[in-house]
């Protein structure tokens, strides 16, 4: 587990964007194929960490090598090409009340322990007005360790969807 190694949990602004792009690109396919809310290209990662006004980016490095090993996006609101399929559950969606979270984990640090840490650290830095997450683009069905770490932190099914597999839509009360 992550106990015997310290870790820097912050915020990630512009200056970060060379050590995020590094981070992503040393993802397996495997990992980049289930972390897909945004291209992966240095603009592209620019654009969003200096997004300040919608979105709130977090990092989580380890503290003796300073190396990124965790990436997670929450943006304001919902993601506009999902409201017709999360209403379609029943989802009374809120721009105000509502944040999307996309979080991944390099992986050699995968099921360790680093993703619980940063969400809480997410949790206690969300805006008050923030009532429910919801998943960026679902989690994939296939991907049992993912879902297991959701639903043991109260996340719930809302639906499913086709998309290059199932993939089930997860919300989260606050």
């Amino acid at each position: 587990m992550v106990k015997e190694h310290p870790f820097i949990i912050r915020r990630l602004t512009g200056r970060d964007a060379e050590i995020v792009c590094a981070y992503l690109q040393a993802l397996s396919p495997q990992s980049k194929n289930r972390f897909g809310p945004h291209a992966f290209d240095k603009e592209t990662v620019m654009d969003i960490l200096n997004d300040m006004e919608h979105m709130m980016a977090y990092g989580a490095f380890e503290q003796e090598t300073r190396t990124l090993i965790s990436y997670a996006l929450i943006k304001q609101g919902y993601l506009q090409h999902d409201k017709e399929r999360l209403e379609s559950y029943g989802l009374h969606l809120s721009p105000q009340t509502d944040c999307t979270f996309a979080p991944s984990v390099a992986d050699d640090w995968q099921n360790k322990g680093i993703g619980s840490l940063v969400f809480r650290f997410i949790l206690d830095d969300l805006p008050s007005d923030c009532k429910r997450i919801i998943l960026w683009g679902g989690v994939q069905a296939e991907n049992a360790s993912a879902l297991n770490y959701y639903l043991h932190r109260n996340f719930q099914i809302c639906g499913e969807f086709e998309h290059n597999g199932k993939n089930y839509d997860m919300f989260l009360n606050l």
